[in-house]
């Protein structure tokens, strides 16, 4: 046993050290990438101002809000914008969390894909972007 280790610290030399030194990083990380999934939400709206809808880091629907333009749509045309809204929404969304979950270790696995199967399309309208998800 080399000195420093003795005195609580490990040589340069220490496998076990340097694991635990990646481990810790790792834990950092992931708890970074935890809260910001935590936090993350998307908002959309219509260029007329009708409805602004909000979807969390789930796809969930957060939010909703209806401008003075809204009370001047047919029912049929009101549903069809607020979906289309919130299909963008969670499609942008699932984008910021791909992205996010790149940063991980192993992202480029077989288990990424998997997860990227499970995302949403892009939305019919939707002309950013370099093509279908990956």
């Amino acid at each position: 046993m080399a000195f420093l280790d003795h005195v609580g610290i490990p040589s340069q030399n220490d496998p076990i050290a340097g694991l635990e030194s990646e481990l810790a990083e790792l834990k950092a990380k992931s708890n970074g990438l935890a809260h910001l999934i935590g936090t993350m939400s998307v908002t959309g709206s219509d260029q007329a101002g009708a409805v602004s809808v909000t979807v969390g880091a789930g796809g969930n629907l957060l939010d909703i809000k209806f401008g003075r333009r809204a009370m001047s749509m047919l029912p049929t045309q009101l549903t069809e914008l607020v979906l289309k809204l919130v299909r963008k929404a969670q499609y942008d969304v699932a984008q910021e969390m791909r992205t996010a979950l790149d940063k991980l270790p192993g992202s480029g696995s077989g288990t990424m894909d998997l997860l990227a199967s499970f995302l949403p399309v892009r939305p019919e309208n939707d002309t950013r972007g370099a093509g279908p998800r990956a």
